[in-house]
């Protein structure tokens, strides 16, 4: 898994974005009917998500965007051990604290949770700089990878504005916000997935379609999505991924 992001094609990126936005429509109206599945438990209705980085379940205790994380890492090590292997620890507070003061914004409690718990940038002398980004592709999807604080950085500086939004002529509803700091990325920066600082929801976007906020509740929620997908992975169940000799294969 220790390469750089491959392009798959414009067309074939934009397919499989579409296809996962269905899945996790899919899967948040399932979750809307019937009991919420955290960690193994079920629960009688499903989660609200706070600005606090928790999982409100009724009458239950709440879990964390560190939980639905570790659920993540868990079902990677038992079915992909090779990919688990290869990613790297946590960012330290005072790299965190450098690249905010770099990029002019706090970052979202839930995102400087999860930095703390892996930051999944490349090796350095791994990286590309003729693109964009670069991560462990395949993980989670074919042909996008989750950024570490290195390339969400870059990616970030790449993105952001000194009015604070783009299209400058769009303050309503802008392609890009200020507020939203990337953290799933094709190695492009054509499309991927951001928390928005304000209130930690989850959104996409895709260069030439309208940008999709409030995607997720919070990256809690869109974390149990991935875990849900490993699962399914696991049990053969996606028709376009397997795993071969302890890694995900996607076809």
């Amino acid at each position: 898994m220790k390469i750089k992001s491959i392009a798959t094609g414009q067309q074939r990126s934009r397919d499989r974005t579409a296809a996962r936005m269905k899945e996790a429509q899919s899967s948040s109206e399932a979750r809307s009917t019937i009991p919420a599945r955290f960690s193994g438990w079920r629960f009688a209705t499903s989660a609200v998500a706070h600005s606090d980085g928790d999982i409100q379940i009724e009458g239950q205790r709440a879990m964390s965007v560190a939980e639905s994380w570790s659920r993540v890492m868990s079902l990677l090590r038992e079915h992909a051990p090779a990919d688990h292997a290869d990613l790297p620890g946590p960012a330290t507070e005072d790299l965190i604290a450098a690249a905010e003061e770099r990029m002019g914004i706090a970052l979202h409690r839930d995102l400087r949770t999860w930095l703390l718990q892996n930051s999944l940038d490349l090796p350095e002398e791994d990286v590309d700089d003729d693109v964009m980004c670069c991560g462990f592709n395949g993980f989670p999807d074919e042909g996008s990878f989750f950024l570490g604080i290195r390339a969400m950085e870059r990616l970030y500086a790449n993105r952001s504005r000194p009015w604070g939004f783009d299209p400058p002529d769009q303050p309503d509803d802008p392609f890009w916000r200020n507020e939203w700091i990337p953290f799933l990325s094709d190695q492009d920066g054509w499309s991927g997935k951001f928390i928005d600082v304000r209130d930690g929801r989850v959104g996409s976007w895709f260069v030439g379609d309208p940008t999709v906020t409030g995607e997720y509740e919070s990256m809690a929620q869109y974390f149990d999505f991935v875990a849900d997908m490993l699962k399914r992975i696991a049990a053969g169940n996606n028709p376009i991924c397997k795993v071969v000799e302890g890694r995900l294969v996607w076809s």
